[in-house]
């Protein structure tokens, strides 16, 4: 007698649902590590933005020039500035403004600092005492950012909210050091203190 070997319908079912069960342990795995590689590739590109922006922020700050401007209503703006009216949060000018292609124009740069509702921008112009109505070059440097604080130390080792000081003489003085605080929505309180050459 020929007997057939084969699986009875019970243990078809019994396979099938075990291979159900890994299957879904299996993707339940790998939706997991794929939602980690996509938050762990978000969190690292908003950090290169955020070290992108304190890049930008030390350079300025680490060329600071002590050279006041006329801005484009002939007013005599000091070289460091808080809440300057060029609609930033601080104002100054600085030095190391490369000109590869050879223009006739000076080294220094007068840069902007301040947030356009939750973006950071940098605005520079390339004119340091500028004529009417010359626009600035602005950059978006880092998005999500709820405020922009910044002090200033000043000779006498205070802390300075405001700048140039008010009691200070017809020449604004020059500040030790620049203390920045962003407040991300995302990454919280960061706070940097640059330098200012002397």
């Amino acid at each position: 007698m020929n007997r057939q070997h084969g699986f009875t319908l019970l243990e078809l079912l019994v396979a099938v649902a075990i291979f159900a069960v890994l299957a879904a342990m299996a993707y339940g795995g790998l939706s997991t590590v794929l939602n980690t590689s996509e938050r762990a590739s978000a969190m690292a590109d908003r950090v290169k933005a955020l070290q992108l922006a304190e890049a930008w922020l030390e350079r300025d700050i680490g060329q600071f020039v002590d050279r006041p401007i006329r801005d484009d209503y002939g007013d005599t703006r000091p070289a460091f500035e808080i809440a300057s009216p060029e609609g930033g949060v601080f104002s100054l000018t600085h030095g190391g403004w490369r000109n590869p292609s050879g223009q006739v124009r000076s080294h220094l740069q007068r840069v902007s600092y301040g947030l356009d509702d939750d973006v950071l921008v940098r605005a520079s112009w390339r004119s340091l005492d500028r004529p009417p109505g010359e626009e600035p070059l602005r950059v978006e440097l880092l998005t999500g950012v709820d405020s922009l604080e910044v002090r200033l130390l000043d000779a006498q080792g205070e802390w300075n909210t405001a700048w140039p000081p008010l009691n200070s003489a017809d020449a604004a003085p020059i500040p030790i050091a620049v203390e920045v605080t962003l407040r991300l929505d995302d990454l919280g309180t960061i706070t940097r203190v640059f330098a200012l050459p002397q």
